[in-house]
C-alpha cells in the first residue's frame, strides 16, 4: 500500500453555497492553468520494475477533484465523515499512470453541528508521500486556497523558529566563538561517519521487527480513522506548562509521554499483555517550508524517520516518572546526526532501489506506531468568506504499522489524528478511546507537575 498523508479541513461558514465549484475552480487556475508550477501535481506517476517516475500527459482537474460520495439514507456528521475518511485513506493509490494526489469535497454541509447558524463543509485532501512532508502539504494548501490575508501564515508560524539562530552580532564574535564552532562542525561530522551510520545499520537492518498485541502478521493494512479537536485552547499551554516546570523536558517528550500513556491503557483495557518497549517511527522536520509568500512552495520532503523504542508507563509509579523515562530514551535514542543518514539513505539511495527494499532499509516495516507532529498557527481564511474550523491531520497510512498518530496545533487548540488498524480495532469508540486517552494524560501530566511547584 502505498504510503499517502490525508488531512480534512471542516470549513465554516454563514451561508449554504457549493464549495466544490469553488474548490475546483481555484485548483484549476493555480495548477492546472499553470501546471509548471507545481509538476508533482500536474503529472501523472507510473512505475516500471518496482521503480517509480512522473510523466506529463495533460491531466485535467477533474482528474483531481472529487465530489465526495454520501449516500442519501445517511446521517451526515462528523462520525460518517470519519468513515469515508477512512475508506479513501484506506484504499489503493496506484502508481501507475494515476496522480499523486486527490481531494473529496462534499457538496452537502455536516449534520449536527450545533446551533450556531454556521454551516459546515469539509474537505478530505490525500497526497502521496513523494509529494512534500506535512508542514509544507499545509503550507501549500494555504497557498493554493487561502485569502490574501492568509498568505504569511508560514512567515508567522516560522519566525519565532527562525529567531535566535544568528542572534550574536558579527562584530562581538571573537577566535573563540570561531574555534568552537569549529570544533562543533568537527564533532558532528565525526559523530554521523563513526557513530550513527553504524546506530543506523544496527536499528534499520539488524534489529527484529517489533512484537506485540498491536504488531503481528494478521494487520489487515484497512484502517480505522478517529480523531479529537479541541473547542477551545487547554491542551496545548498545558504542554508548555510541563516542558517550562521540569528539566530537559521538550514539546516532543511530554507528548510521546501522554501517547505511551494511552498505548499502555488500551493494552490493559483489552486484557493485553504490556510490552516494556513499543518501537515507533518518529517522523522529524529538518527543514521548514517557504515563507516567502510571493513564491510557489516548493514541494519537496523535508522530513526524515527515527525509530524510537518508547518505554510504556504501566511500571511507573507517575506520569512524571514515566516521563523521566522517555526523556532518557529520547535523549539517548534521538539525535539529529542520525536523522541526516536516514534521510540521506531515503533521499539519495531510494532512487536506485526498489521501492520495497527501501522500506525495508529505513524501518518502514519494523514499528508498532507511526508519530508525526506538524506545526501549527492561527486561523485560515479561504475563499468567498469561509474560514477553516478545524484542521485534522492523519499520519502516513503504512501497512506494516498498527497506529499512526498525527498532532497538529491550530488556532492555539491540539488537533489529533489517528489511524489504527481494523484488524485490531473496528470501533470507532475504542479508537476515540485512545485519542481521548492522549489529552487526558496531558492534563495528568500538568497537575502532576503544578504539586512540584506547590
Amino acid at each position: 500500500m502505498s504510503c499517502t498523508i490525508t488531512t480534512v479541513f471542516i470549513v465554516k461558514t454563514e451561508k449554504e453555497k457549493n464549495i466544490f465549484n469553488d474548490v475546483r475552480l481555484r485548483l484549476k487556475e493555480k495548477i492546472f492553468d499553470e501546471p509548471n508550477w507545481y509538476p508533482k501535481l500536474s503529472h501523472s506517476i507510473h512505475d516500471f520494475g518496482g521503480y517509480a517516475y512522473l510523466l506529463n500527459n495533460n491531466r485535467e482537474v477533474d482528474d483531481a477533484v472529487k465530489l465526495m460520495a454520501v449516500p442519501s439514507n445517511v446521517q451526515f456528521d462528523e462520525e460518517y465523515l470519519k468513515t469515508i475518511t477512512a475508506e479513501i485513506n484506506s484504499s489503493e493509490l496506484s502508481i501507475n499512470n494515476s496522480l499523486l494526489w486527490y481531494v473529496y469535497v462534499s457538496d452537502k454541509p455536516l449534520q449536527n453541528q450545533g446551533n450556531d447558524n454556521f454551516y459546515r463543509y469539509s474537505i478530505i485532501f490525500r497526497f502521496h508521500h513523494a509529494v512534500g512532508d506535512g508542514t509544507s502539504l499545509v503550507a501549500l494548501l494555504i497557498r493554493l486556497l487561502g485569502t490574501e490575508s492568509s498568505q504569511n501564515y508560514n512567515e508567522k508560524l516560522f519566525k519565532k523558529l527562525f529567531a535566535g539562530k544568528n542572534s550574536e552580532p558579527g562584530k562581538n564574535r571573537t577566535y573563540k566563538y570561531y574555534l568552537l564552532n569549529m570544533f562543533k562542525f568537527i564533532q558532528f561530522w565525526f559523530t554521523v561517519i563513526f557513530i550513527s551510520i553504524g546506530r543506523f545499520q544496527n536499528k534499520n537492518l539488524l534489529e527484529p521487527a517489533d512484537k506485540n498485541a498491536l504488531h503481528s502478521s494478521k494487520l489487515s493494512g484497512k484502517k480505522t480513522v478517529a480523531w479529537g479537536t479541541e473547542d477551545y485552547p487547554e491542551c496545548l499551554n498545558m504542554v508548555k506548562n510541563v516542558k517550562n516546570r521540569l528539566p530537559n523536558a521538550t514539546f516532543s517528550i511530554v507528548v510521546a509521554t501522554a501517547i505511551s500513556n494511552s498505548m499502555t491503557s488500551f493494552f490493559k483495557r483489552n486484557s493485553l499483555p504490556v510490552p516494556d518497549f513499543t518501537t515507533g517511527l518518529m517522523i522529524i522536520l529538518l527543514k521548514f517550508p517557504d515563507t516567502v509568500p510571493s513564491k510557489q512552495v516548493r514541494l519537496e520532503n523535508k522530513a526524515t524517520t527515527l525509530l524510537l523504542d518508547l518505554p510504556s508507563t504501566h511500571k511507573s509509579e507517575s506520569l512524571l516518572s514515566a516521563l523521566k523515562n522517555v526523556t532518557m530514551q529520547m535523549e539517548s535514542q534521538l539525535s539529529y546526526a542520525d536523522a541526516l543518514v536516514v534521510r540521506f539513505a531515503a533521499a539519495e539511495l531510494f532512487g536506485y532501489l526498489p521501492i520495497n527494499l527501501g522500506n525495508e532499509i529505513v524501518g518502514f516495516n519494523k514499528q508498532t506506531f507511526i508519530l508525526t507532529n506538524v506545526p501549527g498557527g492561527s486561523v485560515i481564511k479561504i475563499f468567498d468568506g469561509c474560514v477553516v474550523e478545524k484542521v485534522i491531520p492523519i499520519a502516513p497510512n503504512l501497512r506494516h504499522a498498527a497506529v499512526s498518530f498525527a498532532l497538529l496545533t491550530y488556532d492555539d487548540r491540539f488537533q489529533i489524528g489517528l489511524l489504527v488498524d481494523k484488524a485490531l480495532v473496528n470501533s470507532q469508540d475504542e479508537a476515540k478511546k485512545i485519542v481521548d486517552d492522549i489529552l487526558e494524560s496531558i492534563k495528568v501530566l500538568d497537575k502532576e507537575s503544578q504539586l512540584l511547584l506547590d
